[in-house]
Order: C-alpha cells, then sequence, then structure tokens
C-alpha cells in the first residue's frame, strides 16, 4: 500500500479559521489551494470547492466515472 501525505492549512476568515488543502482542480496549476465550501453538488452528492486558481466553484466529481465539473454558487440571504 502507498500512503500520500496531504498538507493541510489554515487560512482566516471573517467568520473563523478553515482549514483548506493543495489545489486539485483540474486545470489549475496548483499553486492556489481549493476551498472545501459547506455545501453538496445536488448531482454527485459531493464536496463543492472554490478554486482560487481560476476563481470558480468546482465539483469534485467523485468516481472516475464521474466528471468533474464547474458551478455557480449563489449566496443565500440571512433569515
Amino acid at each position: 500500500m502507498t500512503e500520500t501525505h496531504v498538507q493541510f492549512w489554515s487560512m482566516d476568515t471573517p467568520v473563523g479559521p478553515i482549514m483548506i488543502a493543495p489545489c486539485m482542480h483540474p486545470e489549475a496549476d496548483g499553486e492556489r489551494p481549493d476551498i472545501p465550501l459547506s455545501r453538496q453538488c445536488e448531482v454527485h452528492h459531493r464536496t463543492w470547492y472554490w478554486c482560487l486558481d481560476n476563481e470558480i466553484a468546482w465539483c469534485d466529481g467523485g468516481p472516475p466515472e464521474y466528471e468533474h465539473h464547474n458551478g455557480w454558487i449563489q449566496p443565500e440571504e440571512p433569515e
């Protein structure tokens, strides 16, 4: 079995620190990280990310037969 070490780090935000990981967006150059978002992709039930390199939201796609895709994030109005 091969072990893969992923370095996580913390980013400060107005609502407190969040954990982020190296960029995994297939078309990004990998210099700036993806930020996991709290919602799931309705199509794949997978994590949405905000790709800092490409400045787009994207779904990680899940199993290899599911392709990743870009999306739009609609902020919700506070109740």
